[in-house]
């Protein structure tokens, strides 16, 4: 362990993967804004310095990530599971890390389509050659090597 925060390094190890922080605005209101410093480390994420590859917005108690309510998704009330969005297809916002993994991995998606399939150690250094460096210069224990920006990923 580097003692900044490393809690899946087994995962985040192995040569192929990608580890995602995320981040959310310090200030504002959920749904509409303005948002103060929105690329500032989300307070749930993950960290650390051999850890986290890149960072992704994920949102936070002042601004979420919206997202599609899926009719299958499951809410339990009064200990009884309930679907929330059976009646049809609405916006929901949330914030978690499981909001900036898929922002990571749609553009991981579209390299693959852009560039080829059969290249993960390429295609993995194109991600982090294609990030907004936030933190200390290099990699750092909150943004990895840096948020994505799918512009400059795909613009390689």
């Amino acid at each position: 362990m580097d003692g900044d925060g490393r809690n899946f390094s087994a995962f985040c190890e192995a040569p192929h993967v990608i580890c995602v922080s995320a981040t959310g605005p310090t200030s504002g209101m959920p749904f509409q804004g303005p948002w103060g410093n929105v690329d500032a480390p989300a307070d749930y994420s993950d960290i650390g310095r051999q850890n986290i590859t890149v960072a992704a917005p994920g949102g936070s108690n002042f601004g979420f990530v919206s997202a599609l309510c899926a009719r299958h998704f499951i809410q339990v009330v009064n200990n009884a599971p309930t679907f929330p969005c059976i009646s049809g297809t609405f916006i929901l916002g949330a914030d978690g890390t499981s909001l900036s993994a898929p922002h990571v991995t749609g553009l991981v998606a579209q390299m693959i389509a852009k560039y080829g399939k059969g290249r993960p150690s390429q295609i993995k250094q194109m991600l982090i050659n294609g990030v907004d460096d936030l933190g200390a210069p290099g990699r750092d224990p909150f943004y990895g090597y840096g948020r994505i920006n799918v512009l400059k990923a795909l613009s390689q």
